[in-house]
């Protein structure tokens, strides 16, 4: 049902099935897409042909099946693979057995994969540095604890915290110092693109650029914003790329205040 052949509007016109409308596949999108013009799934019926009683033949299309990961373990690959302690691959190392991939007599770790091993085959000492600052102002250095072969899980500043230089609108995210703007800005220079569309107008975390050549329509990427930056009302974007604390009700009380304010 609703898929019906098309011709009208292929290709897009102004008039009839304008890309402004959002569709799945357009080149730029002002708001999250859904569903496919009408001129992509006359497309798609063209190639279907009619059953008995108008019904389409769907015979054709298949359920994805489940995907399947092989993985081939073997010692020397560089990998340290289920059932392995180490795997230097083609760079011997003291602490790892070539051929079976095993500790050395003594040896707890192989720097070769664990930061936190010292080259004497041991655990490095509390309070090595393990993983730098990326920033000074919105991110920790992280240390080893003496007692693990492994990089504590990385941790940094709350995002949102004023950063970089004063009126620059920066702020932190994700242990960066960034804004929306200057994701905008980063992009592929060819796009021209300068500011970032409010944050209010979407829950999207995709990142969304004013149109250079049209201001009032918002070019959106596939690509997301960085974790930590702000998204919808008082949210952030987390790390896989949803919008989080942001709701509807908070845009009312921010619109509220800001009606409040200018009466």
């Amino acid at each position: 049902s609703g898929c019906t052949k098309s011709d009208s509007c292929c290709p897009f016109s102004q008039s009839t099935c304008a890309p402004d409308n959002d569709y799945i596949m357009t080149a730029t999108s002002s708001r999250p897409t859904s569903s496919f013009s009408p001129c992509s799934i006359g497309n798609v019926c063209s190639n279907l042909k009619a059953g008995g009683g108008g019904k389409m033949d769907t015979s054709c299309l298949s359920e994805p099946g489940a995907h399947r990961n092989i993985s081939l373990n073997q010692c020397g690959n560089g990998i340290v693979d289920p059932g392995e302690d180490c795997d230097p691959g083609d760079t011997p190392s003291p602490c790892c057995q070539w051929g079976i991939c095993k500790f050395t007599p003594q040896a707890v770790c192989d720097p070769t994969h664990s930061p936190c091993c010292a080259p004497t085959c041991q655990f490095s000492a509390y309070g090595t540095i393990c993983r730098p600052v990326v920033d000074p102002v919105c991110d920790q250095a992280e240390m080893c604890t003496g007692k693990d072969a492994e990089c504590p899980a990385d941790t940094f500043v709350q995002n949102g915290l004023s950063c970089g230089a004063s009126g620059a609108g920066l702020s932190c995210a994700a242990g960066k110092c960034t804004s929306r703007d200057q994701q905008c800005q980063a992009q592929d220079p060819k796009l021209g693109l300068k500011q970032a569309c409010d944050p209010a107008a979407s829950m999207d975390c995709r990142i969304a650029c004013k149109d250079p050549n049209q201001p009032n329509q918002c070019v959106v990427l596939e690509t997301k914003f960085v974790e930590g930056s702000p998204c919808g009302c008082g949210g952030f974007c987390s790390a896989t790329g949803t919008c989080v604390g942001g709701d509807q009700a908070g845009c009312g009380d921010q619109w509220r205040e800001v009606s409040h304010d200018s009466v």
